[in-house]
């Protein structure tokens, strides 16, 4: 999952949209009125820094169910003409346990606002403007993990297991 700031981008693609602006932005106000999508996910890292450096960590549900994002999609030609489709994850303020790491999370869905958020018909910001709460915080867990994370080539449990 990738670092949560604020309309945040790799290369061409978008990854991140904030959702106080997103009905405002040229860029996501059509994919927020008709392209809205759930984003999966075991769980997202944040990083702390220290006098030692950047320490990952991994956020995710107490429960251990999977995380449901906020996301919207857009497709788009390529300078080859080809269609490249990508998405974006929409971010809120920090709830308390993420303020220390971020002052961004990723707004996280409950199962009962899916249908809601899903509804192509609901396209009034005001409308959507209740789904965008921070994630309540004793929901979520959080722990140091091992800084291998900081390397797309490393794949293994160990990104997620506690130090």
């Amino acid at each position: 999952m990738p670092h949560c700031a604020d309309d945040t981008s790799i290369g061409n693609k978008l990854i991140n949209a904030r959702c106080e602006t997103v009905h405002e932005k040229a860029t996501f106000r059509q994919a927020i009125k008709s392209r809205r999508c759930i984003v999966p996910a075991s769980g997202y890292y944040e990083w702390s820094t220290t006098p030692a450096g950047k320490i990952p960590h991994y956020i995710s549900l107490a429960d251990g169910s999977p995380l449901s994002m906020a996301g919207i999609w857009e497709t788009w030609k390529s300078p080859e003409g080809q269609a490249v489709e990508t998405f974006a994850i929409l971010t809120t303020a920090a709830n308390s346990l993420v303020t220390p790491l971020h002052n961004r999370m990723p707004v996280i869905l409950h199962r009962t606002e899916f249908d809601h958020w899903l509804d192509r018909s609901v396209n009034d910001p005001h409308e959507l403007q209740r789904l965008y709460q921070p994630y309540p915080a004793e929901l979520m867990q959080e722990w140091e993990v091992t800084p291998k994370v900081n390397s797309a080539a490393y794949e293994s449990e160990d990104c997620v297991r506690p130090l």
